[in-house]
C-alpha cells in the first residue's frame, strides 16, 4: 500500500493569485502594443511549449517572450523548465500529487520515478522525501520550480526496466526501486545502517530484485545482505 507523503500537499505550491480565471482579461490585454488573445483551451494543456504559446498569443517572438517572462512572474504561467510551461489554474483544478508526478515523466524522457520517492511511498522508507527521484537513460541532472525538486540518475539502458505504467505515470516496482536504491550506492557494508522496512518486502519482491541482480557481483552481495536480514528479523 502507497504511503501519503505529507509532503505533497497544495499547501506547499508557491502559487499567488490570480489564476487563469478571468480569460476575458487575458483575451483583451493590451501588452507591448499588442492584443493578447487568450482562450480557455490553454488551461487544459497539462504543459506547452512556446510554440504552443504562439497560437493562442500571435506576438512576434521578443513581444511574447516578455508576456511570458511577465506571467511567469505574476504566477499566472508556472515555468517547469526553460520552454516548457503550465498555467495556475491547470495546477489548482488537477490532483496535484498526480500532476506532480507526471511533471516527473516529463521533463525528462525516457524516465521513471524511483530510487528514495519511491520507496517512500512504499512504506520502506520511513524519511519523508522532499525530491521526485527517477531514473533515466539520459544524463544524470536536476530541475527546480514552483511544483517541487526533481532530480534524475542515469542508467545504462539495459538496466532501464523493472517500471510499470499506471494513471499516466511510469513509477518503479518495490523490487525495482530497492534495487535503484542500492545501484548509485558506493558502499554498502550492511543493512541495518538505511533503516529499511523490509517488513513490506515480500519474497516475490526478493526474487525479482534477484533477477535484477545476476551478472552483477557487488549487487549480488547486497541481495544476500537483504536476505540475511530478513531471515534474522522477520
Amino acid at each position: 500500500m502507497y504511503r501519503c507523503n505529507p509532503t505533497l500537499r497544495i499547501s506547499s505550491l508557491r502559487i499567488s493569485l490570480p489564476f487563469f480565471t478571468n480569460i476575458d482579461y487575458f483575451r483583451n490585454n493590451p501588452y507591448n502594443g499588442y492584443i493578447v488573445k487568450w482562450t480557455d483551451g490553454l488551461n487544459k494543456l497539462e504543459f506547452f511549449d512556446l510554440k504552443v504559446l504562439r497560437q493562442f498569443n500571435p506576438l512576434p517572438s521578443q513581444s511574447l517572450y516578455k508576456f511570458v517572462k511577465r506571467r511567469v512572474k505574476d504566477r499566472n504561467l508556472i515555468k517547469l523548465k526553460k520552454g516548457v510551461y503550465t498555467t495556475s489554474y491547470f495546477v489548482q483544478h488537477n490532483d496535484i500529487l498526480s500532476y506532480r508526478e507526471r511533471v516527473a515523466n516529463f521533463l525528462k524522457k525516457p524516465s521513471y520515478l524511483s530510487l528514495e520517492y519511491m520507496l517512500s511511498k512504499y512504506s520502506i522508507l520511513s524519511e519523508n522525501v522532499y525530491v521526485f527521484t527517477s531514473v533515466s537513460t539520459k544524463k544524470t541532472n536536476r530541475y527546480v520550480n514552483d511544483l517541487g525538486t526533481y532530480y534524475y540518475r542515469h542508467i545504462k539502458e539495459e538496466m532501464f526496466t523493472g517500471y510499470v505504467f499506471v494513471n499516466g505515470v511510469y513509477f518503479a516496482t518495490k523490487a525495482k526501486s530497492l534495487f535503484d536504491y542500492f545501484y548509485f550506492k558506493k558502499y554498502v557494508l550492511e543493512i541495518d545502517s538505511f533503516r529499511l522496512n523490509l517488513e513490506e518486502f515480500s519474497d516475490l519482491d526478493m526474487k525479482e530484485f534477484l533477477k535484477y541482480s545476476k551478472g552483477d557481483i557487488r549487487m549480488m552481495g547486497i541481495y544476500n545482505l537483504l536476505l540475511q536480514r530478513k531471515k534474522n528479523v522477520y
